[in-house]
């Protein structure tokens, strides 16, 4: 461990902030990508409407259409529940990052209280010292003189 407990922590604290908003990007490209995919389902949806809607052997195809429809509404309902689960996720990592965030603020601010503190008394131990050094100086000079 370092001679500076502080800065351990306030090291700790941003470690955990950048982990935590490494997470909350993976889980946003993560539900990114689940909207995508949903979408890319919508237009095959639509795609597949288009068609059907002109088609002659539609009558024929209807199995085909119904185990199509089936698919489609099973894929759908799979990816709403990973969206669903995503989401979830990202809310709770959210509350982890504004933990972490502000145990992060928290630590540098102790940090830099810490500094000034010590600052504050290296310039009074130092005015002390001058000051002493003057006395002795004048006391030296009026020995000497007297």
């Amino acid at each position: 461990m370092s001679p500076d407990p502080l800065r351990d922590l306030a090291a700790l604290a941003a470690a955990t902030r950048t982990a935590t908003e490494a997470k909350m990007r993976r889980l946003a490209a993560d539900e990114a990508e689940l909207r995508e995919e949903l979408a890319a389902l919508e237009t095959k949806c639509r795609a597949a409407r288009s068609l059907n809607a002109g088609d002659m052997l539609a009558q024929r195809s209807v199995g085909a259409d119904m185990l199509w429809q089936g698919w489609v509404n099973r894929t759908r309902r799979q990816l709403q529940i990973r969206l669903a689960r995503v989401l979830a996720m990202k809310g709770a990592a959210l509350q982890e990052l504004r933990r972490a965030h502000g145990r992060s603020e928290a630590a540098e601010a102790l940090v830099a209280r810490a500094a000034r503190t010590a600052r504050n008394e290296r310039e009074k131990r130092q005015i002390g010292q001058e000051q002493d050094l003057v006395l002795l100086d004048e006391a030296r000079r009026r020995g000497l003189a007297g």
